[in-house]
């Protein structure tokens, strides 16, 4: 029992994709503490970042970055940059005080083409368009995109505690 038959395949498009998700698992501190040799009547922390690596085998593509607060206090500050090859690729911001990802909240920016959107969502409210409050400087882009190559997202968003980030993403390949 076998049959011999002709099959015709026809691509749907002319890249071959694979999708990839990268969270955050491990916490990274950049930088010092501030130290001074002489008492001042001020407390500085070190900043901390969370980074997330990654490594893209394909072409430029769009991402999707989801940052979800469990902190229990809100993050007043919402930024992150894409290093690519070790050089400053592209910048996300909004602006200081008009964007609170309070606990339980999740912020999602997709910079997909076809499904681009930057929100702020929870489970008993309607999203909220949070597009309008990027930062005014044409440096930020908000809808940044993975690199061929060696990534590296930098989030600053003033705590680590309780913040979980995913960023997803699509490889693609021409295959013709």
């Amino acid at each position: 029992g076998m049959f011999v038959v002709d099959i015709t395949i026809t691509m749907l498009s002319a890249m071959w994709r694979r999708n990839n998700t990268i969270a955050s698992q491990v916490i990274g501190v950049i930088g010092e503490p501030h130290q001074y040799p002489y008492y001042y009547p001020y407390f500085f922390m070190r900043e901390q970042s969370l980074v997330l690596q990654l490594f893209n085998s394909s072409e430029r593509t769009g991402c999707v970055v989801e940052i979800k607060n469990t902190s229990g206090h809100p993050v007043d500050r919402c930024a992150w940059q894409v290093n690519s090859d070790n050089n400053v690729a592209q910048y996300a911001k909004w602006l200081a005080g008009t964007v609170k990802l309070e606990d339980g909240r999740t912020m999602i920016v997709d910079s997909n083409p076809r499904t681009m959107r930057s929100q702020i969502e929870s489970e008993n409210q309607r999203p909220m368009d949070i597009a309008n409050y990027q930062e005014p400087n044409p440096q930020y882009i908000n809808f940044v995109d993975v690199y061929p190559g060696k990534n590296e997202f930098i989030f600053d968003l003033g705590t680590v505690d309780g913040v979980d980030v995913i960023v997803s993403y699509t490889e693609q390949a021409r295959v013709v």
